[in-house]
């Protein structure tokens, strides 16, 4: 059964941030890749300034005409300041009203002792509210269980969500060597694994272009087949956007296969037809 995940994804956190509307769209195209937008931070009331909802609407719009997969996003801070069932209705509101999935971008506010019935919580409320929900939930935690993140709540999230999105930041994370790159990814792979779910890792584009081909070998040699990339904002005209539209230029190998198949069968077809003209010929004489 196709997820709505089986996609790869630029996130967007403004659109005013990337050139525009008409600019996110483009760089979708270009890339043949879906759009995640930001759709909330925390509870939306607070966030009303910024627009998010309403930037939100008129990218699914333009999504859905032009049949590009989009997802939306919402950073989560739990409990944190009182507002965590605010912020799980928040997500009820997106899944209701767009035929879309939501990641839940939920980091280190989540890392203490309660975070696990904050999880709990969030998940039933929008269980309880979605009950088939599941299928279009994922969470974006840091790329890592074991250094410090004792008190993250993953096997809790992983129960009502479908894929897992580690932030595989090689910038951020000061990986700027290949080897500690192929390390990062490792690690990835093994504290996630056995949640047992489809781990889709978020690349950095500013890492720098070398650092987008890195992850991208890397992501392939290690059976990674789906990722996305954090942040198309300030990088919509940049070297790693035109690399990616680059290789979206390249034909596919399934695509190759498909040509040559029909390719095949035209030539059956035409050897029909001669074989034909040869039986027509023969009739006459």
């Amino acid at each position: 059964m196709t997820s709505c995940f089986d996609h790869k994804f630029l996130w967007v956190l403004d659109s005013s941030d990337c050139g525009g509307i008409d600019r996110v769209i483009s760089a979708a195209q270009d890339t043949g890749y879906g759009i995640c937008a930001k759709y909330h931070d925390g509870d939306p009331a607070d966030d009303s300034k910024y627009g998010f909802q309403e930037k939100f609407a008129k990218i699914a719009e333009r999504c859905a005409s032009l049949s590009i997969p989009l997802l939306a996003w919402g950073y989560v801070y739990g409990d944190t300041y009182g507002n965590l069932l605010k912020e799980a209705d928040a997500v009820v509101d997106v899944l209701s009203r767009y035929p879309v999935g939501y990641v839940i971008d939920a980091e280190g506010y989540w890392e203490v002792p309660e975070g696990r019935d904050w999880a709990r919580r969030f998940g039933d409320r929008i269980l309880g509210k979605v009950p088939d929900a599941k299928s279009r939930l994922a969470f974006a935690p840091q790329w890592n269980l074991r250094y410090s993140h004792n008190f993250y709540p993953a096997d809790v999230f992983s129960a009502f969500c479908s894929v897992v999105m580690p932030q595989d930041y090689f910038d951020l994370a000061q990986r700027t060597t290949r080897a500690s790159r192929e390390e990062m990814l490792q690690i990835t792979a093994e504290d996630y694994g056995p949640l047992g779910l489809p781990i889709h890792p978020i690349g950095e584009f500013s890492a720098g272009l070398g650092g987008v081909k890195d992850f991208l070998e890397i992501a392939n040699a290690g059976g990674f087949r789906i990722w996305s990339w954090w942040l198309l904002d300030g990088f919509q005209d940049s070297e790693q956007l035109k690399y990616l539209a680059d290789l979206a230029k390249v034909t596919k190998p399934d695509e190759l296969a498909a040509i040559r198949a029909e390719v095949a069968g035209l030539k059956g077809e035409v050897g029909r037809l001669w074989e034909t003209l040869a039986r027509v010929k023969q009739a006459i004489v």
